[in-house]
């Protein structure tokens, strides 16, 4: 199976606004099983940070409850921070193994 991997890391807020449209189509068109999307926004506190924590869970309510990100403005979940990048390549080895990436 063909999946794309796309992670949108941005300082500013506002990076994400000349790309909505684009992620909103790929999260409303179902392609889900396609392209797994992440953005993430560097501009925030610590990951450890107590305000960091309580934007995280005011995100989390607000996307469950309305399906929308409150820092992008789209369909696809923002992170706080910089991606771990050996957490990520082992989530895609994990999702496809015995096979060649």
């Amino acid at each position: 199976t063909t999946r794309a991997y796309f992670y949108w890391v941005t300082r500013e807020q506002g990076s994400f606004d000349w790309f909505k449209d684009v992620l909103d189509e790929f999260a409303e068109a179902g392609y889900d099983n396609v392209i797994e999307m992440h953005n993430y926004c560097t501009s925030v506190y610590e990951k450890d940070d107590a305000r960091v924590a309580l934007i995280t869970m005011l995100q989390s309510l607000n996307h469950a409850k309305n399906g929308v990100d409150v820092v992008s403005g789209t369909h696809v979940k923002s992170h706080f921070g910089r991606p771990d990048w050996r957490r990520v390549y082992r989530h895609i080895a994990a999702s496809h193994t015995g096979q060649r990436i």
